[in-house]
């Protein structure tokens, strides 16, 4: 029994005809960093955060702002600097429009905004060296789904195969894709101004988090990734037995001369493995099945 109640009995891997050819002959499956994902709402571990000290400024601005003019009187820790500053100006009515304000902040927030910047920074550092030893396999539930043809399975000329998962298995560790309608940074801008103007205590640090965020696109495509540590090239791979092959499923752009091979070498992998090629619907752009072993 899986350890994991949630984790689907299998789950497939695509790739290209060449590349489940060597999987077939090496059992071995291929691992990718972060950017060989090709996701550029994913945070980049060669890029800075995507926010400046200007930007920071800026939002800061605006957030104490509104905590100046507004109706409700701010939330935030009493005791910070800012907050006790917020307090003060509200209960005299210094201020009445944002100008004034931010002429009186560009001699105050500077040094506040230097300083929480480093820690933003610090923290996107720590990420950088995080992913970097982070390696990752993405799978997938469903065999059937098209739109998953198409951008998994090579624009249909591709091939998928699925693996049994059990207790103990290479797989068994796999975590859901959280799949959502707004990208995940390292450092949040809202988090750093709320943390500069004293409405928090601290930046949240959800590493974890920045290697399973999906677009809500595909949620149809019900991804799952494995995610282990490996910190050397030669390591780029997870070893699989043989008899965790339940099926192969070829794609209906993949020409003959490859439909053969896969079966050579499904034969001498598996021989029980069940091969199926897919042909297409003429009544919805759907894909059809079919056994061809």
């Amino acid at each position: 029994m899986l350890k994991n109640n949630d984790l689907p009995t299998s789950l497939v891997y695509f790739g290209t005809c060449a590349g489940v050819l060597q999987i077939l002959k090496h059992k071995r499956l291929p691992l990718f960093r972060l950017p060989s994902l090709k996701d550029p709402f994913c945070p980049s571990p060669d890029l800075p955060m995507n926010f400046s000290k200007q930007d920071l400024f800026e939002d800061s601005v605006k957030s104490m702002t509104a905590s100046i003019l507004g109706k409700e009187a701010p939330r935030g820790n009493p005791n910070h600097p800012l907050q006790k500053a917020i307090s003060r100006w509200r209960g005299e009515q210094r201020f009445s429009t944002e100008a004034e304000i931010r002429e009186s902040l560009e001699n105050l927030l500077p040094a506040m905004v230097e300083q929480t910047y480093a820690i933003a920074t610090q923290i996107h550092r720590e990420w950088q060296d995080f992913v970097k030893v982070k390696a990752i396999l993405p799978l997938y539930k469903n065999h059937e789904d098209s739109l998953l043809w198409y951008t998994e399975g090579k624009k249909y000329s591709g091939v998928a195969i699925r693996f049994k998962n059990e207790e103990d298995g290479p797989l068994e560790s796999c975590m859901s894709v959280d799949y959502s309608k707004t990208p995940l940074s390292t450092v949040r801008i809202k988090d750093t101004v709320d943390l500069l103007t004293g409405m928090s205590q601290e930046l949240p640090r959800d590493f974890d988090s920045t290697l399973t965020r999906q677009n809500s696109l595909f949620r149809t495509q019900k991804e799952w990734r494995l995610i282990l540590d490996r910190d050397k090239p030669e390591e780029m791979y997870v070893e699989y037995s043989a008899k965790l092959i339940q099926s192969i499923y070829i794609g209906p752009l993949v020409g003959e001369d490859k439909v053969q091979q896969i079966l050579d070498y499904s034969k001498i992998t598996n021989e029980k493995t069940n091969v199926y090629r897919a042909q297409v619907l003429d009544r919805a752009y759907e894909l059809d099945f079919v056994k061809i072993n």
